[in-house]
């Protein structure tokens, strides 16, 4: 039944070949409801956003239970690698997120006219794509990680061709990250997961021996990330280097340096980013 309703939602988006179809139905008139015998037809006909939404909820309902599913059934499973509750859930992760319909569907809520106008569906919707996108990348098998032991009979060595497409599919998942991520702190959108993406996954900030010749640009992002999150920092080290090269100014007084001077948050008892809730 519910694998029914979504083929048939799937009617209304603009990707379908009936689409073009029922745009030409007559338009929904919510002041004479009785005046159609097919009401619903007609206001899923006339915007994909009601159907995208309704999708999104049915579609996250049964992927959500397939994961939690699959987590289950892997853990009973007797012969198999020897895995922790952790490495498990990543496993299953890696190999059902990926096929996901729901990050197309987000996307198509951002770019849907209608939701333009509606800052807290947007908002919701970008921190739902990015959380997915991270989660995804993080189960992806990794170079890194260490070697799981695996006495079945149905172990395998993986080739030189796995290992590349491993991390092709980790370097895509990466940038997925880093262009949504960006596209977030661009026009400030409240998001720790977003700034920590932007600017700790981020070249920029990587060369820390040269702080004084870092770029004014450079430190007005961190700025703007202080004053969304009072309590975030990048590491203890790049801190210690900032604070020692402000307290020599390079352009102007010091007393124009001192009223610049309070630009970053915080530093956490051992030196690390610690983003929870951003200052409303």
């Amino acid at each position: 039944m519910r694998s029914q309703l979504i083929e048939t939602l799937h009617l209304f988006l603009p990707s379908s070949p009936s689409h073009a179809l029922l745009r030409a139905l007559p338009a929904y008139d919510p002041t004479a409801p009785t005046a159609t015998g097919y009401p619903t037809v007609q206001r899923y006909a006339s915007s994909p956003l009601p159907v995208l939404l309704e999708l999104i909820t049915l579609i996250s309902a049964i992927e959500t239970a397939t994961v939690d599913a699959g987590i289950k059934k892997r853990r009973q499973r007797l012969g198999g690698p020897a895995l922790t509750a952790e490495e498990t859930t990543r496993q299953v992760q890696a190999e059902l997120l990926p096929q996901s319909q729901l990050p197309g569907l987000w996307r198509q809520v951002l770019e849907d006219p209608d939701a333009g106008n509606d800052e807290s569906l947007r908002r919701d919707i970008e921190r739902r794509l990015l959380a997915h996108l991270r989660t995804t990348l993080r189960a992806l098998p990794s170079p890194f990680d260490p070697p799981t032991v695996d006495l079945s009979t149905k172990a395998k060595v993986k080739s030189a061709e796995d290992a590349e497409r491993e991390q092709a599919a980790k370097d895509y998942y990466r940038r997925e990250v880093e262009g949504l991520a960006q596209g977030m702190v661009v026009i400030a959108v409240p998001e720790p997961t977003a700034w920590e993406a932007a600017i700790e996954w981020s070249d920029l900030f990587a060369d820390s021996e040269h702080v004084g010749q870092w770029p004014k640009e450079r430190w007005d992002l961190l700025r703007r990330q202080a004053e969304l999150f009072p309590e975030c920092v990048l590491d203890l080290s790049i801190q210690a280097r900032a604070s020692l090269t402000l307290a020599v100014p390079q352009i102007g007084s010091r007393q124009a340096h001192d009223r610049d001077e309070p630009m970053l948050g915080g530093v956490g008892r051992h030196g690390r980013c610690r983003c929870r809730r951003a200052r409303r």
